[in-house]
C-alpha cells in the first residue's frame, strides 16, 4: 500500500509541474516577440513590472559611452606623440624627436670620434634631484636616455680601438660593450642622497674587463668640468693590499722611478694641488730613505758633475803649464815658449767650452728629471680619501715609505674639460694620456698578477725605456 501511494503522489506532482513549464515557455516566447517588435519600432518593453530599454536602443546609447571611455583611457595619438613614439626604438641613426637636442635631423648618430652636446645636456638634467626618479627617466625621457647612451657606447668603442692600437696592445678586442661601459643604475639603499641613477657615464679598459682584477684605465663623463681619466687599482681586497705594501717595503726605488716618470708627471701629478704639510712629510720620508740607503735616493753617492771634473782638470793643467819656470837662467827658447803658450791657450779655451757644454747638459738633465718626493706627495694626496690614518700593523713609526704604506687605493687621475669630448681631436689627447699611464698600470699588474698567470705581450715599461725587474 505504501509503494502504490508514493507512485500516485509522484504522478500527481508531475501533472502539477507540467502546466507551469508550459506557462514559462509561453512567457519566454512572448518576451522574445516583444523584444523583436521593439527592435523594429524602438519602443520600450515591459518585463517583470520594470521598464527596460530594448537592445537596439540600449546598444545605441551604450556604444558611445564605451567609446568615450576608451578614448579617455587611450587617447588618439597626436602628431607630436607619433614622432616621440618613433624615437623610442633606436636603430643605427634613428633618433628621437625632441629632448636635449638629440633629435636634431641634421645630426646623425651614432657618432664615434666625439660626443653630441645633447648627451651632456641629458646628464645635466639627470643631476637635478627632482629628475633623478624613474617616472622622469622612463616615462618622459626614455628616448633621450637611449640616444645618449647609444652615443656614449659608440664613442667608447672607437676610443677602445685607438687605445689598443696606439697605447696599450694588452687591451683585448673581443669584449662586448657591456664589459666596458658601466650602467647608469644604482642601488638607492647605498646612496646618501637616495638618487636612483648615476649622474655620469663611465667606461673601463683593462685586460679582463671592467670587473676584472687587473689595473685599468677609467674614463668618466660628467658635465661642467667634473669628468676625469684615471688609471690604477681601487677597491682592493686585503690580500692585494698586503701584496702591494710588501712590494713598497722591498722595492721602494722601483716605486720612485715609476712615479717620477716625466710623462706621468706632466700629464697627471703636476696638476695636483698638494698642501705644504704633505709635501714636507714626503721630503722627510725621502730624506730618511736616502739616509737608510746610504746615498742620494738610495742609489749611492752621486758622482761629481762633468763641469767639476773639467774645472779640476783645467786647474791642474794650468798649474803644470808653468814648467817653463824650471828652465835654466840665461837660456831662452823663443820658439818653444811661443808654442807652449799657444798650447796652453788652446787647452784653456777647450776646457772652458767643455765646461759650459757640460754645465748646460747637467742643467737640462736636472730639469728633465722629476723630484721623486714631489711625485710621491702628489700620488699620496690623490689617494688620501681611503688611506689609513695610522700606520699599518707591524710597520715601524719611522719607516721611510710610511705615506705609501698607508694607502689602500693606487690610482692616478686628472680632470677633463667638456670640450675634450666635443672636439673630434679630443680622443687623440685621451690616447696620449693613457700612453703616459701605461708604465704605471703595467707595473701594478706585474705586482698583483704574476707573469706566470698573466704575461705581458711584449709590452715594455716606459720607465727608462726598459722593463722594471
Amino acid at each position: 500500500m505504501t509503494g502504490q501511494k508514493r507512485k500516485s503522489e509522484s504522478a500527481s506532482a508531475v501533472a502539477d509541474t507540467a502546466p507551469r513549464r508550459s506557462e514559462r515557455l509561453k512567457a519566454s516566447t512572448q518576451q522574445k516577440q516583444q523584444q523583436e517588435e521593439a527592435k523594429t519600432t524602438g519602443q520600450p518593453t515591459i518585463q517583470d513590472g520594470s521598464v527596460t530599454q530594448s537592445s537596439a536602443t540600449s546598444g545605441a546609447k551604450d556604444r558611445p559611452v564605451k567609446k568615450a571611455k576608451l578614448d579617455r583611457e587611450n587617447p588618439a595619438p597626436t602628431a607630436a606623440g607619433k614622432e616621440k613614439k618613433k624615437g623610442i626604438k633606436i636603430r643605427g641613426s634613428e633618433q628621437p624627436q625632441g629632448g636635449s637636442g638629440l633629435g636634431d635631423p641634421n645630426i646623425s648618430l651614432p657618432v664615434t670620434d666625439h660626443l653630441h652636446p645633447g648627451t651632456l645636456d641629458f646628464l645635466r638634467q639627470l643631476a637635478i634631484p627632482a629628475n633623478n626618479i624613474s617616472p622622469w627617466l622612463k616615462a618622459a625621457n626614455d628616448a633621450t636616455y637611449r640616444a645618449a647612451r647609444k652615443n656614449w657606447e659608440c664613442y667608447v668603442s672607437d676610443l677602445a680601438r685607438k687605445i689598443r692600437t696606439v697605447a696599450d696592445p694588452t687591451i683585448p678586442d673581443h669584449f662586448p660593450i657591456k664589459d666596458i661601459a658601466w650602467t647608469i643604475y644604482r642601488d638607492p639603499r647605498f646612496a646618501s642622497d637616495g638618487c636612483m641613477y648615476k649622474t655620469f657615464f663611465a667606461a673601463t679598459f683593462s685586460r679582463s674587463g671592467r670587473h676584472g682584477p687587473h689595473a685599468s684605465y677609467t674614463l668618466r663623463l660628467e658635465p661642467d668640468g667634473r669628468s676625469s681619466i684615471s688609471g690604477g687599482l681601487t677597491r682592493l681586497e686585503r690580500d692585494t693590499i698586503e701584496t702591494l705594501r710588501e712590494s713598497i717595503d722591498n722595492h721602494p726605488r722601483r716605486w720612485r722611478r715609476v712615479l717620477a716618470d716625466r710623462g706621468l708627471w706632466e700629464s697627471f701629478l703636476s696638476k695636483v694641488d698638494v698642501p705644504s704639510s704633505d709635501h714636507n712629510n714626503a721630503n722627510s720620508a725621502a730624506a730618511a730613505a736616502a739616509a737608510a740607503a746610504g746615498g742620494c735616493g738610495g742609489d749611492g753617492g752621486a758622482p761629481p758633475s762633468t763641469a767639476t771634473r773639467n774645472s779640476n782638470a783645467g786647474s791642474s793643467s794650468s798649474g803644470g803649464g808653468g814648467g817653463g819656470g824650471n828652465q835654466p837662467e840665461g837660456q831662452s827658447y823663443p820658439t818653444s815658449n811661443t808654442t807652449t803658450a799657444s798650447k796652453d791657450n788652446d787647452t784653456s779655451a777647450a776646457t772652458t767650452t767643455q765646461g759650459v757644454a757640460a754645465a748646460t747638459a747637467a742643467a737640462a738633465a736636472a730639469e728633465a728629471e722629476v723630484d721623486p718626493s714631489k711625485a710621491i706627495a702628489a700620488f699620496v694626496h690623490l689617494n688620501r680619501s681611503t688611506a689609513l690614518v695610522r700606520r699599518p700593523p707591524g710597520c715601524p713609526p719611522n719607516h721611510p715609505d710610511l705615506p705609501l704604506l698607508r694607502l689602500k687605493d693606487f690610482v692616478i687621475s686628472a680632470p677633463l674639460d667638456d670640450s675634450v669630448f666635443l672636439d673630434p681631436r679630443g680622443q687623440d689627447m685621451l690616447v696620449g694620456m693613457v700612453k703616459d699611464l701605461v708604465g704605471f698600470v703595467h707595473f701594478l699588474n706585474r705586482i698583483v698578477m704574476p707573469e706566470k698567470k698573466q704575461k705581458d705581450v711584449g709590452v715594455k715599461n716606459k720607465v727608462e725605456g726598459k722593463e722594471v725587474k
